[in-house]
């Protein structure tokens, strides 16, 4: 029997909120059921706004 998994299709603010937050859209992502996909940029847009994301998360 092959398990299928949901695809979530996930954005840079949503990674972003899941970095600055304790939340669920973190506990979401971190265990999710989900084979997740995002866009090529992602890691540009992390790289990009990294210096912001380390002030912020402490």
């Amino acid at each position: 029997m092959v398990s299928e998994r949901m695809i979530l299709v996930i954005d840079s603010n949503i990674i972003f909120s899941a970095l600055l937050k304790d939340s669920f859209t973190r506990a979401l992502l971190i265990s999710s059921p989900f084979t997740l996909y995002a866009p090529e940029n992602l890691i540009t847009e992390i790289r990009k706004y990294e210096t912001e994301i380390i002030v912020r998360t402490g």
